[in-house]
């Protein structure tokens, strides 16, 4: 009897204000972090709570920007109840850099008649497929290519770094080249949310019969990203044959201008030496290159000296090439590099024609 005279009495001293609902909420100032990209968009449900006696009704206004917005909400929370509202926050809508928004609620509690909600994030346009590499661009011998070594072979990773949800659906190459797709899940620490990601390996290989010469291929993998629906590497290969120069580059020394050099010309198949048919320029008119009569894979090399003019100073160097073809069409065309020290040729050796010196 005495705690209902007592109600009795609070409702008559307070009057309707006792049976007003109460809006608690917890998460009024809300730190997202760090958002990458434009499309991953977030979303937060926020608990409300009503500790008051009446019913609480909820309905969302407005917000301070078009990227942070509600939507869905409990209209109305029973007296002790527990109702929530969910915050949607598009980045596609805003710059990168840092941004401070406000979702405002309308409500029937006294006290919280107009109820915002603070919202802070970074936005970062890093991207969230990352591609390594992007494209391949290498040479590889003949003999590697035929034994299908390692160096005839590559990897492609592709990492998702972003929501956590990327597929490679499909994988396709160019003619000479065959793929294999293997999938990999980890757990990423860095990533803004942790979680576990997915990375796809992607192992090709040069096939074993590719011929000589420039091989411009690629991959085309396909994923579910509707940034990246379509992902082509471009592999170019230049595969060249099993034959080496030896030397690489011709250099003269003070004393031996006017000796006879050598380029040996080395291949690992020993039928194509055997057969090998060898076409010998060069560029210069001070150098005398021609086929070493002795041996048919050898290349002699002779400096004229008749033909330059000395220089005094010991930093001139007369360059030239000596440029070797062979008859096999997939062998074309091997250069070697010839230098000279202008000064170390004698000047009683030297003879000008014309007055037209062919110093280089």
């Amino acid at each position: 009897m005495t705690s209902v005279v007592v109600l009795g009495i609070a409702v008559w001293f307070l009057g309707p204000r006792w049976l007003q609902p109460r809006l608690v909420c917890a998460d009024r100032n809300l730190e997202l972090g760090v958002i990458i990209g434009h499309r991953d968009v977030r979303l937060r449900e926020i608990p409300i709570k009503n500790t008051g006696w009446g019913t609480l009704r909820l309905r969302y206004l407005t917000s301070t920007c078009g990227c942070a917005s509600v939507t869905d909400l409990t209209s109305e929370i029973k007296p002790g109840a527990t109702g929530s509202i969910v915050l949607k926050v598009d980045p596609s809508a805003v710059n990168e850099g840092v941004h401070h928004q406000q979702v405002l609620l309308g409500t029937n509690d006294p006290d919280n008649k107009l109820f915002p909600i603070e919202v802070t994030w970074r936005s970062e346009a890093r991207e969230d497929v990352l591609v390594s590499p992007s494209s391949v661009k290498l040479s590889v011998s003949e003999s590697d290519i035929r034994a299908s070594r390692p160096s005839a072979s590559g990897l492609i990773t592709i990492i998702d770094a972003g929501s956590g949800q990327l597929k490679v659906t499909n994988v396709t190459t160019s003619p000479g080249i065959t793929s294999n797709l293997n999938e990999i899940r980890y757990e990423c620490i860095r990533c803004d949310r942790g979680g576990i990601r997915h990375a796809f390996r992607i192992e090709y290989t040069l096939d074993p019969s590719s011929p000589l010469g420039n091989l411009n291929g690629w991959l085309k993998i396909e994923t579910n990203h509707p940034d990246r629906p379509l992902i082509t590497i471009p592999l170019d290969y230049e595969i060249k044959p099993n034959v080496r120069l030896e030397p690489q580059t011709i250099t003269y020394t003070d004393n031996d201008v006017a000796a006879a050099r050598y380029i040996e010309i080395i291949s690992d198949d020993a039928a194509r030496s055997k057969r090998m048919s060898i076409t010998v320029t060069s560029d210069s008119s001070w150098i005398d290159a021609s086929v070493d009569q002795s041996l048919n894979n050898r290349i002699k090399v002779k400096v004229r000296t008749d033909m330059v003019t000395a220089s005094p100073d010991p930093t001139h160097f007369l360059k030239g090439n000596v440029r070797l073809r062979f008859g096999q069409s997939d062998l074309g065309e091997m250069v070697v590099p010839v230098l000279v020290p202008a000064y170390q040729i004698a000047s009683d050796a030297v003879r000008e024609k014309g007055g037209d010196s062919q110093r280089k």
